[in-house]
């Protein structure tokens, strides 16, 4: 059958609405397909998110506590000659500012009193024998250490996980994209404190299973020797195993501290 001109022209364009219509309809599922997607992606991160936050807001309720008394934790490393001794900010300072110290160092450690006594003790027993008149290595070994500590708890805790514990029930207003970076940044800093976790860990069951351990020590050669770390190892010994074990300590802290301002230019978008 031929069509004739004008024929040809209608039925053209009914197929060309036709297809632009399909087209629409496509579009528009698409559309919603995708912001179904989208909208699902966003809760699921926020769910995440939030599970994060809570399993810091028990130690950040603990930190907050102005009830909370340092003497009925009965620590035992705050005195003179002991742990604190070494800490810059407690040198001839006021309690209430060594106490400000003090907390930091505790609020890296969770406040887990096992873990706190347990790094006393080696400190302790690397220091003893010389009073405070130890050698400049011994010194900077414990002061640097402690200074990352503090430095890592203060960050991760109070300016991280303050302001997002603060924020949680705002955390919709951030676009999809931009809750997925907290994310991935979170991600990373919880993994590193996942790794420093681990070393305190270590350090508290080695201690005190007396385990035998390795002491990488020159003196001892390249492979150095064996030595259980409670009851045999000296002063000497622990140095070199506190030396050893808290190597990458800076790197990771520094790698916090780096994502601090990143997160909190997030946080300030809401």
């Amino acid at each position: 059958m031929i069509l004739k001109k004008e024929e040809y022209a209608v039925k053209n364009k009914f197929y060309i609405t036709i297809t632009i219509l399909a087209s629409l309809m496509l579009y528009g599922c698409l559309y919603w397909d995708n912001n179904y997607k989208s909208s699902s992606e966003k809760q699921q991160i926020i769910q995440c998110l939030t599970a994060k936050i809570k399993t810091v807001e028990p130690i950040l309720t603990i930190n907050d506590d102005p009830n909370w008394n340092e003497s009925a934790q009965n620590y035992n490393i705050s005195t003179h000659n002991q742990l604190f001794s070494y800490i810059e900010d407690t040198q001839n300072m006021t309690y209430n500012f060594s106490e400000k110290a003090r907390r930091e160092v505790y609020l890296a450690l969770e406040y887990k009193k096992e873990y706190i006594e347990s790094l006393g003790k080696i400190f302790d027993k690397i220091v003893r024998p010389f009073n405070l008149a130890i050698d400049n290595q011994r010194k900077a070994l414990i002061e640097n250490a402690l200074k990352e500590i503090r430095t890592y708890g203060k960050n991760y805790y109070i300016e991280i996980f303050t302001p997002l514990s603060a924020k949680k029930d705002n955390l919709d207003s951030l676009s999809t994209d931009k809750l997925a970076i907290l994310k991935t940044k979170l991600d990373a800093i919880m993994q590193i404190k996942e790794n420093i976790s681990q070393t305190v860990k270590e350090l508290h069951t080695d201690y005190n299973t007396d385990k035998e351990v390795v002491i990488p020590s020159k003196k001892y050669g390249e492979q150095g020797v064996n030595k259980k770390l409670k009851s045999v190892a000296d002063s000497d010994d622990l140095f070199e195993y506190i030396k050893a074990k808290t190597k990458n300590l800076k790197s990771q802290v520094k790698a916090i501290n780096n994502s601090v301002s990143d997160i909190q230019n997030i946080l300030k978008l809401f």
